[in-house]
């Protein structure tokens, strides 16, 4: 009986606060962004480069 009323209660806790899974979210797309950033800031001047040679030829 006591663990069920445990389980009970972190049920009607979760939904209640949010914000932790929020700001967990919102770290990870950051984390995310900034560990990404360089790879696609290369990408994108690999794909420039690719466009200018085929330009000039």
């Amino acid at each position: 009986m006591y663990g069920i009323g445990m389980v009970y209660k972190l049920e009607s806790q979760i939904p209640m606060t949010p914000a932790p899974y929020l700001i967990a979210g919102i770290i990870f797309v950051l984390m995310n962004y900034f560990l990404l950033w360089d790879d696609n800031k290369n990408r994108y001047n690999r794909l420039k480069d690719k466009e200018n040679k085929e330009y000039e030829k």
